[in-house]
């Protein structure tokens, strides 16, 4: 058994991808839009050996590359991305999937290895980005095996895949909010 992909879902998440791409990335990076360079290696973009490996194990969803003056090359980050509907926006979280009793498989907080992680709240009618919070994926986790983040008690979703729910507060209270914006 597997967890049924909703298309829905992934026409939300794509609309909010392309959003993020024109609205968020260039305030995270402090830049213009033509100074990044986006390439998507999710599965859901192509079943390719380095999308498998790069989302399917390291849950990774983008590699953002930015030119700056000062070297000759532009600076890769590899980046997971997480959007929810405005809906949820009240409860000012993250949530990071556990496991996936659906299929019996680990989740998001054993694959994490994209540099950045990138979460935020996508409004789908106006096609905006109305805020979103981005924080270092393995300091997350660093803090998570000392035991120095707040989290929240362990929930399960619709989709039978338990989550941990970590506030934007306890994020910043622990130091590791980079950048963050609201709308």
């Amino acid at each position: 058994m597997k967890t049924i992909y909703e298309t829905k879902n992934g026409d939300f998440s794509d609309k909010a991808h392309k959003a993020a791409q024109q609205q968020l990335y260039p305030k995270l990076f402090d830049c213009d839009f033509d100074k990044l360079s986006f390439e998507s290696v999710t599965l859901h973009d192509s079943n390719s050996e380095r999308n498998r490996i790069l989302d399917g194990e390291l849950a990774v969803d983008r590699i953002v590359k930015v030119s700056i003056k000062s070297v000759r090359f532009p600076l890769s980050f590899t980046i997971q991305e997480r959007f929810r509907r405005v809906k949820f926006m009240p409860y000012q979280d993250i949530t990071i999937t556990e496991y996936n009793h659906a299929s019996n498989k680990l989740s998001e907080l054993y694959k994490l290895s994209g540099g950045l992680f990138v979460y935020g709240y996508y409004n789908e009618p106006k096609n905006e980005i109305d805020q979103f919070v981005s924080f270092s994926s393995s300091a997350l986790l660093l803090k998570f095996v000392r035991g120095s983040l707040k989290m929240g008690d362990m929930r399960q979703n619709r989709k039978r895949q338990t989550f941990i729910p970590i506030t934007f507060e306890d994020i910043r209270e622990s130091g590791l909010m980079l950048y963050e914006y609201k709308k």
